[in-house]
């Protein structure tokens, strides 16, 4: 997972550069045309997407990304959040029956109210 992160912030910050080439390619045109230079585009920021289906996968950090059942967080919040749910497993508070249960139990504990790691 840290790979597919780091992989998927490093597609995302050779987009913010690409972007900003163009912008102020687009600018100096306008400029020279006597016209107002357009604003700076919104830097992609990239997170974890966590179904409530189980999918685990990086994302862009886009609140019009939200679907329902899904939430964003940081990697950060994410890795504190599997650190949780491993002491929980350790401490036999719970038990999965598989492997596959895993992204569910993350999902789980993410959203609960108590714990404060989802981002608003």
């Amino acid at each position: 997972m840290k790979t597919d992160y780091e992989n998927y912030q490093f597609e995302a910050q050779k987009a913010n550069l690409f972007g900003k080439i163009t912008e102020r390619a687009v600018n100096a045109i306008l400029l020279a045309m006597k016209q107002q230079p357009i604003p700076s585009p919104e830097l992609l920021q990239s997170c974890i997407s966590i179904s409530s289906s189980g999918k685990i996968e990086p994302a862009l950090c886009d609140a019009s990304y939200k679907q329902k059942g899904v939430i964003l967080v940081t990697i950060e919040k994410f890795e504190t959040i599997a650190r949780r749910l491993e002491d929980e497993i350790v401490k036999e508070k719970v038990t999965p029956k598989s492997g596959d249960e895993i992204p569910r139990l993350i999902y789980e504990l993410a959203v609960k109210p108590s714990e404060g790691l989802v981002e608003q």
